[in-house]
C-alpha cells in the first residue's frame, strides 16, 4: 500500500510524463455574423467569465472590421461567453475550453 508520500510523488510523475493531464491554456478564436447580411459585425464586445465559483479572471476583447476576435491563453475550463452591443447584451453561452475552439456566431437583428 502506498503512503500519502509515496503517492503524491507518483501522482506527480504521471503528470510529468503525460502533459496533456497537466492544465492548458487554449485560444478562442471567432466570428459575430449578421444573419440577415452574412457579414461581421464589428465593434462589438466579447467577454468571457469563469464561473462564479472559480478564481479565473474575465476577459474582454472587441470584434474588428470583419466580426472577428480573439481571446488567447485561456485556462481550460467552463465560462460563459457573452456578447454586448454597447451596454446591451446580444449573445450568451456556456463553453467548454479543453481544446483550441473557434466560434461562429450569427446574430438575427
Amino acid at each position: 500500500m502506498l503512503n500519502r508520500r509515496s503517492l503524491g510523488i507518483v501522482l506527480f510523475a504521471v503528470v510529468m510524463l503525460f502533459p496533456e493531464l497537466r492544465a492548458a491554456d487554449f485560444n478562442l478564436t471567432g466570428h459575430i455574423i449578421d444573419d440577415r447580411t452574412n457579414g461581421g459585425i464589428s465593434s462589438l464586445t466579447v467577454s468571457l467569465r469563469p464561473p462564479a465559483n472559480n478564481e479565473g479572471q474575465q476577459r474582454l476583447t472587441s470584434t474588428d472590421a470583419g466580426g472577428g476576435f480573439v481571446l488567447n491563453k485561456v485556462p481550460a475550463g467552463r465560462y460563459l461567453l457573452e456578447v454586448f452591443q454597447g451596454v446591451t447584451p446580444v449573445y450568451r453561452e456556456v463553453v467548454e475550453l479543453d481544446r483550441e475552439t473557434a466560434k461562429e456566431i450569427r446574430l438575427h437583428r
